[in-house]
């Protein structure tokens, strides 16, 4: 199996949140206190582990450069291309197709 169909962040971390810039900090929002339960939860989480994200990307962009690379490329077009092609019969191949003329148009 390719690297990059494997080559993830640690379960551990669970995040799908925006990516973190080197020089860029976490910060809470400014209304913290007057969102609801939820959103003031998720806040926190995001607030947590951004930079907790940021330092395993650089940790690993400094150790494995190769595993790094494999983990940016699951952020491009064409992994989703991939992706979308291994599970075609699931998706369909209208999400396909329109993944291909994006693919295209860059």
């Amino acid at each position: 199996m390719p690297l990059f169909d494997h080559a993830r962040q640690p379960y551990i971390l669970d995040y799908d949140g925006p990516r973190a810039k080197e020089s860029e900090h976490s910060a809470l929002p400014e209304n913290i206190q007057e969102l609801a339960s939820e959103e003031k939860h998720q806040s926190q989480s995001l607030y947590l582990l951004m930079p907790l994200s940021a330092f395993y990307n650089h940790l690993t962009h400094g150790k494995t450069k190769t595993l790094f690379r494999a983990m940016e490329f699951r952020n491009t077009l064409s992994f989703n291309l991939l992706l979308l092609a291994q599970n075609v019969l699931v998706d369909g191949e209208a999400q396909y197709q329109a993944c291909v003329a994006d693919l295209e148009a860059v």
